[in-house]
């Protein structure tokens, strides 16, 4: 995930930077916004963590020429706490704004929220949606908390059958026989591996185990 962060405190952006990092983020930093501008222009950026209180170029500036050309994500980050200023930034454009000081952990978790929001508004129509995953059925893509997981063909099945009736409990036989086609042999154990490949991608409790039944979303 490639990140910019347009911040002129030195500490605040080095300590930003350092726990990014830490959670699999590539961030690029900037102390001010015409530096932050011309990344945006130059390279795949898919969220901006923006102050607004820059030298040269303010925050809302930098915001409202962000909008000119790009919707890529942006989180305002700033030790203004007034009401008006959360408004405006918003109405401009913002998809979030987050007060100074923060919990790093809110920050992470804001981070993934805009980008779920964001990636399922550019979803199409013909889209399967369950929690945090999304199947989009022309592209043959998922997507999970945002972000852009592989499955493999047995798994997409699988995974298709579920969302397509989020309620139903399957049996084993009923997804047996939606892999046949595509493997004559099915071993005993077939629909136990995908469904444990499945769940170490996305989420132990994501597809549940009901005795005696079968399988269902969890």
């Amino acid at each position: 995930m490639n990140i910019l962060l347009i911040e002129d405190d030195f500490m605040i952006a080095q300590s930003i930077q350092r726990l990014l990092a830490l959670e699999g983020m590539q961030v690029d930093w900037v102390n001010n916004g015409i530096e932050g501008l011309q990344i945006l222009a130059s390279k795949p950026i898919e969220l901006v963590l923006l102050d607004i209180g820059l030298p040269s170029m303010s925050g809302f500036e930098v915001l409202h020429k962000i909008r000119q050309k790009s919707q890529v994500a942006v989180i305002v980050i700033s030790a203004r706490d007034q009401v008006q200023d959360r408004l405006n930034i918003l109405q401009q454009g913002g998809d979030d704004y987050l007060v100074k000081p923060f919990d790093f952990d809110e920050l992470v978790a804001r981070i993934h929220a805009v980008l779920r929001r964001t990636q399922l508004q550019k979803m199409p129509m013909d889209t399967l949606n369950y929690k945090d995953l999304a199947l989009d059925l022309t592209q043959h893509q998922a997507y999970w908390q945002g972000e852009l997981l592989e499955f493999s063909k047995k798994e997409w099945i699988l995974l298709e059958s579920f969302l397509t009736t989020p309620v139903k409990i399957f049996s084993k036989t009923e997804l047996e026989d939606k892999l046949y086609q595509y493997e004559q042999d099915i071993n005993s154990n077939t629909v136990e591996v995908y469904i444990h490949k499945i769940r170490q991608k996305l989420d132990k409790d994501f597809i549940k185990t009901i005795r005696g039944f079968g399988y269902r979303l969890g």
